[in-house]
Formats: C-alpha cells, sequence, structure tokens
C-alpha cells in the first residue's frame, strides 16, 4: 500500500505537472489557455472521447430475427431460429441480413404447426452471493437504482460514516471482507433490523452461520467493502437519500446469510420446418440469497429469453407451433456514459 501511494504520488508529478506545463506551452500559449494533463483525468477523457466517437460514427445495421411461439403442455415459451453454418444471407457476426432470404424463410415457416424436439439439456448451476460494496459499486448501483451521482453518493457515504456511524469506511476500492469480522454479523443484523423498517424480516430469515465467499482476508485490500456498523440509528433521522443509500448496503450485507442461488439451465433445440430453433430457459431450485432482492432490482436482473420457463419434454415430443414471426432489428450504438457507467469503465480500463 505504501508503495503504491508512492507511486501515484511521483504519477501526479512526473504526467500531471510535466506534461501540462509541456503542452500548455506547446499548443496553449497563444490562447493562453491550460491543457491540464493527469493520471485519472486524462485516461478518463479519454474513454469518455471514445465513447462519443463510436456513437457519433455508429451506422445501424437492419438485421432479422425468427421467433416461434411453441406451446409445452402447461405453457409455451418463444424459441429462436438458429442459422447452419451454410446459411446464406448472413453477415460476419452471423446476422440474418439479406431480406430475400428472411422472406423466403418466413413463407416456408409460416404453414408449419408442429416442432419435433431435437435435444434437451439442464444442466444445474449455483450462483454465489454478490460481495460487499466497493464505493465504484454503490455508486454504479445508486445510479442504476436512484439516478445519483457518484458526488452524492459519496456524500451520502460518508455522512452515514461519518455524522450517523451506521455505515463503514465508504472510499474502499474492495469488495471483500475481513474474516475477524465474521462473528459480528448477529450484532451488525440486529443493528439493521432496528435501523431499517423494510429489513427487518429478512433479518429474521437470515442465518449468520452461513459464511460466503465475500469473507477473505486474501483479498483485503487498504479498506474492506462497505458494510452496516453495529449501531442502529434512528430511522427518521436519516433523510431520504441517507435511507436510500442504507437500505442498498444492508441488503447487500444480508444477502451473505442467506444460501447461493441455485437454478437449473434448460435448452431445447427443435427441428420446426426442417430448420433449427433453440429454446433457453432457467428454472429457480433455490431461491437463495436473491430472496432480498424478490420485488428489487438485484444485481442479477436483466431479463431476457433465457429466464422463462421451459416445459418438461423428452427427445422426439412432437410440440404445437403457435406462430412464427419474423422481426425487423436495427443494431444499436453504444449508451452514452453515466456517471455510474463510466465509475465501472474506469475499474476496468486496464482489460
Amino acid at each position: 500500500m505504501k508503495l503504491a501511494a508512492l507511486g501515484r504520488s511521483r504519477a501526479d508529478w512526473l504526467l500531471g505537472m510535466n506534461l501540462t506545463r509541456a503542452l500548455t506551452l506547446t499548443h496553449g500559449a497563444k490562447e493562453r489557455k491550460l491543457i491540464a494533463v493527469g493520471r485519472v483525468q486524462t485516461p478518463t477523457l479519454a474513454l469518455v472521447a471514445e465513447r462519443d466517437r463510436t456513437i457519433k460514427n455508429f451506422k445501424a445495421v437492419p438485421y432479422f430475427v425468427i421467433k416461434a411461439e411453441v406451446s409445452g403442455g402447461r405453457g409455451s415459451f418463444t424459441a429462436l431460429w438458429k442459422p447452419s453454418d451454410q446459411q446464406e444471407g448472413l453477415d460476419s457476426e452471423g446476422r440474418l441480413v439479406n431480406s430475400a432470404v428472411a422472406k423466403s424463410l418466413s413463407d416456408k415457416l409460416k404453414p408449419t404447426k408442429t416442432a419435433v424436439i431435437r435435444t434437451t439439456e439442464t444442466v444445474a448451476k449455483k450462483l454465489a452471493q454478490p460481495r460487499a460494496f466497493s464505493l465504484a459499486d454503490i455508486q454504479l448501483e445508486a445510479s442504476n437504482k436512484y439516478g445519483f451521482s457518484a458526488q452524492e453518493t459519496l456524500d451520502t457515504c460518508q455522512s452515514l460514516y461519518e455524522i450517523h456511524k451506521a455505515a463503514s469506511y465508504p472510499r474502499s476500492d474492495c469488495q471483500y471482507l475481513p474474516e475477524s469480522q465474521f462473528n459480528d454479523a448477529p450484532k451488525v443484523l440486529a443493528a439493521i433490523a432496528k435501523t431499517c423498517p423494510k429489513l427487518r424480516e429478512l433479518v429474521l430469515k437470515a442465518d449468520p452461520t452461513i459464511k460466503s465467499q465475500t469473507w477473505n482476508d486474501k483479498k483485503i485490500t487498504a479498506h474492506h467493502g462497505i458494510i452496516p456498523t453495529q449501531l442502529p440509528v434512528d430511522w427518521a433521522a436519516l433523510n431520504d437519500k441517507e435511507q436510500k443509500i442504507y437500505e442498498l448496503i444492508g441488503r447487500r450485507y444480508l444477502a451473505q446469510f442467506f444460501p447461493v442461488h441455485q437454478f437449473n439451465s434448460c435448452s431445447i433445440d427443435l427441428d420446426l420446418g426442417s430448420e433449427l430453433f433453440v429454446g433457453k430457459g432457467k428454472t429457480v431450485t433455490s431461491l437463495g440469497w436473491k430472496i432480498v432482492y424478490e420485488h428489487q432490482t438485484d444485481p442479477d436482473s436483466d431479463k431476457t429469453e433465457s429466464d422463462q420457463i421451459l416445459p418438461s419434454v423428452k427427445s422426439g415430443d412432437i410440440l404445437k407451433v403457435l406462430k412464427t414471426e419474423t422481426k425487423n432489428e436495427l443494431t444499436k450504438p453504444p449508451a452514452y456514459f453515466t456517471e455510474g457507467t463510466l465509475i465501472a469503465a474506469m475499474e476496468k480500463i486496464h482489460t
């Protein structure tokens, strides 16, 4: 940590001061304009400029998606057309871009009323508890959920830490917790229950004997992840932002004391009109820590067609095709950075 701080200090001096002077004298002297260079500022501006340039120069590419809605007993599910290796009309990304080929396929598939199961696959999977918040993580979460700026989130975390003593030190880049604090869990959970009315029932269901992967001394840096303290506070004494941030921190901590989330990842390959269609789905077998985020936006809440529930079928079964449709789609440019997504990109700039 000492050498890292020394390295940052020297980088600020060598890059920031010297390059700022050099560029200002070279390019800004005539206009009396300061051209600032910074160890963090300059690569961050480069990220934003590159994203803006990509969006400005982006040209949407039209393509076609062919879907089938298939009935599998108690319910229906959606399957997507998967082109073969010899399929014509595809671009380099494997998208169907030829309108004539798309129409030919659509006309061919429209009369088809049944589909035959080629293969099925079910794989049992587990999803571990989300790690504790680092500052960047909670800034991203608060930006996505509440539209808070990075500074608003930092200031709120700081007030929870300094004024209310309700949360741990916020300026941390670590997502892990020291194993020495694991035995403090019952007291921290009790403080959460006394502080946040919304979380009381969850605290009663939590199991403080569960030790998630978040507790790991080998991963601890200068500071551990952001968590609630053992000190309960009056909920009414917190302002709206403080309540929202405390609840985020409290839920993330609570998630550590529920079992891993378990589910079956399912896939069905269908022969529909001599074309391959694939339906993907997921069946939850044990909700686990995701109970903490029921009716909430949890860290893995992006809903796709892979989250649909597939029927229990076997190879050779014949299913009813309710409809097939060909949808016109356009490729989309990357989104402009928000403060939250910019912070996340800054964390991964080395990758």
